[in-house]
């Protein structure tokens, strides 16, 4: 027998130890650049035996998946979110907002309408929100809830005296974060309450730097479906600077 050549049985189990293994059997191999395929094979030692799985039973699967990101560098009237983004996939949606800033020196607040006819129009009729609003201040400032069960026609996180303006302004921003979640039942076509809760978090940027913390919980009651949301700025301002991520959550 050539010594070249193994026979059945040749090699008793266990006998080849790690110095004679041929490591350039993996390194030399192929590198994948990419995230595996979900049908790529990875072997493994199941109670030490080998076994062979696809990569889709072992890969994460993560609860919130990133659907749109949005940088605003310069003027910019609203960002919108269309059918083709806000569908019956998820029941939740998350927006965030970081580095948010107006475009002119006046200053405002985040709007955020939603559609039930992807844009053609909102929601914007008086009593078509019922909200709560509440401001936390640090130094100075104090802790109040500015609206309870009050009717809107657009969910706004009012008074004047927290809003937030352009980037080096008394009383602008230097950051600016909010959220928009837990926009539930947007597919349900039966009446039922949607839920949506809107937090924002500014830097007064005066003399105290005093921070504030403004968050407003809204619900709607209503049939029809929700496929279409929009994030302005109130006093007819726009955004200059900021980025958006929209998220849905599974």
């Amino acid at each position: 027998m050539s010594k070249t050549q193994i026979v059945t049985g040749g090699i008793a189990d266990d006998a080849v130890s790690e110095e004679h293994l041929d490591a350039t059997a993996i390194t030399g191999s192929t590198e994948l650049a990419a995230t595996p395929a979900d049908t790529d094979e990875i072997l493994i030692s199941d109670a030490g035996t080998l076994k062979r799985i696809d990569f889709s039973h072992i890969k994460s699967d993560p609860t919130h998946v990133l659907l749109d990101d949005t940088y605003i560098s310069s003027n910019t009237a609203n960002v919108t979110y269309s059918s083709s983004l806000i569908t019956d996939t998820y029941e939740q949606y998350i927006i965030t907002g970081t580095g948010i800033r107006c475009h002119s020196n006046s200053k405002g607040n985040v709007i955020v309408y939603v559609s039930s006819d992807n844009g053609s129009s909102y929601h914007t009729t008086d009593g078509d929100y019922t909200r709560s609003v509440y401001v936390g201040q640090t130094g100075a400032g104090s802790n109040t809830l500015i609206n309870r069960n009050g009717s809107a026609g657009a969910m706004e996180l009012t008074g004047n005296a927290y809003d937030f303006g352009k980037d080096g302004n008394a009383g602008g921003t230097a950051n600016f974060i909010f959220r928009c979640y837990n926009l539930r039942n947007l597919d349900t076509d039966t009446a039922v309450n949607r839920y949506f809760d809107l937090q924002c978090t500014h830097d007064d940027r005066d003399s105290t730097h005093n921070v504030s913390c403004v968050g407003g919980f809204f619900f709607m009651d209503g049939t029809a479906e929700i496929n279409n949301i929009k994030l302005e700025i109130s006093h007819s301002n726009t955004f200059g600077e900021g980025e958006f991520r929209l998220y849905g959550v599974k």
